[in-house]
């Protein structure tokens, strides 16, 4: 997304609750865990409907989290309501539990 800023929703991302209180118990984050299974797509605003339709037609859960905008190269992140610092995991998180 050269030339773009990324805005992501941070409460939009979707946690199961299982995963989320496992993870409180573990003291582990769970956005370091999604990196697996998880598939992230950026598409035009007016496909997004369209796509998104398809996606569920085949029985996949899908999210929209975010969206593009003009501005510096980068990712803002908001978290109710306030910007808040982009999470970085060096490890995904369960690695830190062996």
């Amino acid at each position: 997304a050269g030339g773009c800023r990324i805005r992501v929703d941070m409460d939009r991302i979707p946690v199961f609750d299982e995963t989320r209180r496992l993870c409180r118990l573990l003291g582990i984050d769970p956005l370091g865990l999604i990196g697996s299974g998880s598939l992230l797509i950026c598409c035009r605003p007016e496909d997004g409907d369209r796509l998104a339709a398809g996606i569920r037609a085949a029985n996949i859960r899908i999210t929209r989290i975010g969206e593009v905008m003009e501005g510096k190269s980068g990712v803002t992140a908001v978290r109710d309501g306030k910007f808040v610092p982009w999470p970085r995991f060096e490890v995904d998180e369960i690695t830190r539990l062996f």
